[in-house]
């Protein structure tokens, strides 16, 4: 009988121990989806291959941005809100692509936003933006230069 209470005893304890050193080793890995923002904007006065770049802040590091998708990893863009700048005096349309240093960039959508406008576009799905790609904006130069439109984005980092 006393065997037996010792030898349950000893089960117990290291089946703690071995979920905990699990529990352990699970929060100390990285999460498969993380949510991220960013921010860019798109300026009449520049041509598309000039399209500007956007930075995306990762969670836990506010002051880090990132503007190419590190190895490994992607990013799902599900939500884009763009806002006119008061310089915005006629429709321009405004383009969100992907793009590498090395090519110009691919479009994804583009919006026509007015001078009043303002336009928050949420993605059923999802546009995937893949490791070494980065997010850009460009209108493909509007007759009337020096407009700017901010955008802003939401989506999460997940594993490729």
């Amino acid at each position: 009988m006393m065997r037996t209470r010792l030898f349950v005893t000893i089960a117990f304890v290291a089946g703690v121990y071995a979920g905990y050193a699990m529990s352990l080793a699970t929060s100390a890995q990285e999460p498969d989806r993380s949510l991220a923002k960013g921010y860019g904007r798109a300026s009449s006065s520049l041509r598309l291959t000039q399209a500007e770049w956007f930075r995306l802040t990762l969670p836990g590091t506010p002051e880090r941005t990132i503007q190419v998708i590190p190895p490994g990893r992607m990013f799902v863009l599900t939500d884009v809100m763009f806002t006119p700048q008061q310089s915005v005096r006629e429709d321009v349309v405004v383009n969100i692509g992907l793009a590498r240093a090395d090519q110009p960039p691919r479009g994804l959508f583009q919006v026509k936003i007015g001078p009043n406008d303002s336009h928050d576009i949420h993605l059923c799905s999802g546009y995937e933006v893949p490791e070494g790609y980065g997010l850009v904006a460009y209108t493909g130069a509007s007759a009337q230069p020096e407009q700017f439109v901010s955008i802003a984005v939401t989506g999460y980092i997940t594993r490729r």
